[in-house]
């Protein structure tokens, strides 16, 4: 009879260990699948984000007064314009990311990995990470998160760079596949193209485009941009 009820035991808690086990795959995989966003919705993100630099940001002030920022006001409309032309939610992705970075322009800024968001969301089922979302928005959430690492993006160059009158050169030593760059060395080509060519292109193709203020910025650092896989840096 003991041995009847220890085997039992031993069944259900294999059982329970089982259902737990499936349980936890259900909610680490979720269901992450492309939302469908309106003109209308993409807009309403968009003010949603004016919204929240308005009554939340403290920076925004900061940025127009010392860093001489773009009023993100006054660049509302042109956004929403970009917001709702937008052609699919790579583009639409770039227009907020763009938006954004005048926001919040005040240090780094980034969205939550999607590998987070998978245990964020696990910790929220439990009851452990209470952040008022549904598993369905964490899982929403990680549609943009994997979204993000597939779209090409500027990052800066891998050594200081000076601009002099329309010409660049390196600000630093730069050591590179075991050839050493000394500082001064004058930049003449960037991805096969001249320098100012290239940031003609960067400005036109990539998402610089999505900039609403002047893009003069980038003239000073000839900006490096991932290019997906045919980044050459």
């Amino acid at each position: 009879m003991n041995n009847q009820s220890c085997h039992i035991r031993k069944k259900r808690i294999v059982q329970s260990v089982f259902v737990l086990a499936v349980l936890l795959i259900i909610v680490m995989a979720g269901c992450v699948t492309a939302p469908k966003l309106t003109p209308k919705d993409r807009r309403s993100d968009i003010e949603f984000l004016a919204r929240w630099a308005k009554d939340y940001s403290p920076f925004v002030e900061l940025n127009e007064k010392y860093k001489n920022t773009p009023s993100y006001e006054a660049l509302l409309p042109q956004y929403l314009e970009f917001a709702e032309h937008a052609q699919n939610h790579e583009e639409f992705y770039q227009v907020v990311d763009g938006y954004f970075k005048v926001i919040g322009a005040t240090g780094h800024f980034y969205l939550i990995d999607e590998e987070t968001l998978k245990w964020a969301k696990l910790g929220s089922f439990f009851g452990i990470i209470k952040l008022g979302i549904t598993p369905g928005q964490f899982d929403r959430a990680r549609y943009w998160a994997r979204l993000s690492g597939k779209i090409s993006t500027r990052a800066h160059p891998p050594f200081h760079v000076e601009g002099k009158q329309g010409r660049y050169f390196t600000g630093d030593d730069w050591q590179y596949d075991g050839t050493n760059i000394p500082k001064g060395s004058e930049i003449l080509r960037v991805n096969g193209m001249t320098c100012l060519r290239y940031l003609d292109f960067i400005k036109a193709n990539t998402s610089l485009k999505y900039d609403a203020y002047p893009k003069g910025w980038a003239d000073y650092f000839v900006m490096i941009i991932d290019e997906g896989p045919s980044f050459k840096g």
